[in-house]
């Protein structure tokens, strides 16, 4: 069974529908996030992969492609944060 793969600006148009749906259920950005890589069922590194190669003009509502734009970001900041345990102590 193969799937077919969304172009990158293609990928960047379904995260902005997407997120402009969830949005307007009330969701936040951050449950988002997790929703998206769990739906997609890829790493978060990959998908951050996927979507940083293009960044398109904002041809939609501008409030959701800044979102969009910031769902990469955070995406990208989980990425990093899987990839890497920091150890954080309190002093």
């Amino acid at each position: 069974m193969s799937r077919k793969r969304a172009s990158q600006p293609e990928l960047f148009m379904l995260l902005t529908e997407w997120i402009s749906d969830n949005v307007n259920e009330g969701r936040d950005l951050g449950s988002i996030v997790d929703a998206y890589v769990s739906a997609v069922g890829m790493s978060s590194k990959a998908l951050v992969a996927m979507v940083a190669a293009t960044r398109p003009e904002p041809t939609t509502d501008r409030l959701i492609f800044d979102m969009t734009v910031e769902l990469c970001e955070m995406i990208e900041a989980r990425a990093l944060q899987t990839e890497v345990t920091i150890d954080e102590d309190e002093d």
